[in-house]
């Protein structure tokens, strides 16, 4: 293991979400099948051949997630008709000066589309999204759009609020409130998302390490809401 072995470190056989072979059900039921040395399938290859368990229990996540997506969706087409004609948007789903429902409804769209991502490996177990990926494509990627959308609908719920509030005759929205509103979308986004993956691509020589510095933003960062 080399001089950076410590006996509190957890060295496991199998790196994630691999297992070894005949574990579970893969191969005979049970375990007396065991190859101690091959890792060569996935967790999820153990609960059987074929559309098993963790798949089932994968589609049946990623469908309920995709409800609201398509909920969304339809409420985007209603609110855009029914606006007086000349002001509907050619393409609903592509509205160029949303308003503030339709803002709302296209971050819920957001959320709901990497919810659909992240609920087809809801475990990992599939190795279908990696843990973290430089491309971004991962499974902290999904989480941190998950984790800021709800973010980023509350601050934008708060600046109408100063607005109405705060806005004047022609309910104009405070210049201080827009640029402290844009800096916590754009910051929560980089905090979550960036963050996020930074938290263990910087660590590649751990399975799973996280480097607390970049965790210590996040925290700080989330705290100042």
């Amino acid at each position: 293991m080399g001089d950076g072995w410590h006996y509190l470190d957890y060295y496991p056989i199998c790196e994630f979400p691999y297992i070894n072979s005949g574990w579970m059900n893969h191969g005979e039921p049970g375990f007396d099948d065991v190859k101690p040395d091959d890792c060569s399938i996935t967790m999820a290859q153990a609960f059987g051949e074929g559309f098993n368990e963790y798949d089932q229990k994968c589609f049946v996540y990623a469908a309920i997630s995709f409800v609201p997506f398509l909920v969304c969706i339809y409420f985007l087409h209603v609110n855009n008709q029914l606006k007086e004609k000349k002001k509907r948007a050619k393409h609903f789903w592509f509205i160029k000066k949303p308003n503030l429902s339709e803002k709302l409804l296209y971050l819920n769209v957001l959320m709901t589309f990497f919810t659909v991502i992240f609920a087809s490996d809801i475990d990992g177990y599939a190795g279908r999204l990696p843990l973290y990926s430089p491309y971004f494509f991962s499974r902290t990627t999904c989480m941190g759009f998950m984790s800021a959308t709800p973010s980023h609908l509350g601050v934008m719920l708060i600046t109408a609020w100063i607005t109405i509030v705060d806005g004047g005759k022609h309910k104009r929205t405070p210049t201080w409130a827009l640029w402290l509103g844009r800096t916590q979308y754009i910051g929560q986004y980089i905090a979550e998302v960036i963050g996020g993956n930074l938290e263990y691509s910087l660590l590649p020589e751990y399975s799973g390490g996280m480097l607390s510095a970049v965790s210590y933003y996040k925290y700080w960062f989330n705290l100042q809401h």
